[in-house]
């Protein structure tokens, strides 16, 4: 087997490593932080950044989850009281939701725990190390992209 293989496949294998470490601090910190998933706090953040309403179905492409796990988990964060769902004025079959007061309180509280977490990281990367990683992970995206219906094993 060629060396670079070796290196590529040592690369996924790191990478995978990478994101479920990640995924696993996600859950922990904002369990404790707040008391919701990593997923509901993603939803309650991208709420705030986007001006506190969005449609439902932004969720789905955004999760990646299915529309009916994506329905329970906006039921939870109604029931919770952290988000109010309606239907949208352009289509009443679209439902728009929007966040509640206490809702933003936990979005502003799990965005500053996200910029902490991610300071740590630009405190101990240059900028050049940062923009190569992109770089490289951008184009192996790219590369998995153009060839998503030729690989074969």
């Amino acid at each position: 087997m060629n060396r670079e293989y070796l290196y590529i496949e040592t690369m996924f294998s790191r990478a995978g490593d990478l994101a479920q470490r990640y995924r696993k601090d996600m859950e922990k910190s904002f369990a404790r932080i707040c008391g919701y998933s990593a997923a509901q706090v993603k939803v309650l953040v991208h709420m705030n950044r986007s001006g506190g309403t969005i449609l439902q179905k932004e969720i789905d492409s955004l999760l990646s989850l299915s529309r009916p796990t994506v329905s329970i988990m906006v039921d939870q964060l109604v029931e919770a009281g952290v988000i109010c769902r309606d239907e949208a004025d352009s289509d009443k079959r679209l439902k728009k939701l929007s966040l509640t007061p206490a809702g933003d309180a936990i979005a502003r509280k799990a965005a500053g725990a996200l910029n902490a977490y991610y300071k740590k990281f630009a405190e101990n990367l240059s900028r050049q190390e940062i923009e190569a990683f992109s770089s490289t992970l951008n184009k192996m995206n790219l590369i998995l992209e153009i060839n998503s219906d030729q690989t074969t094993f």
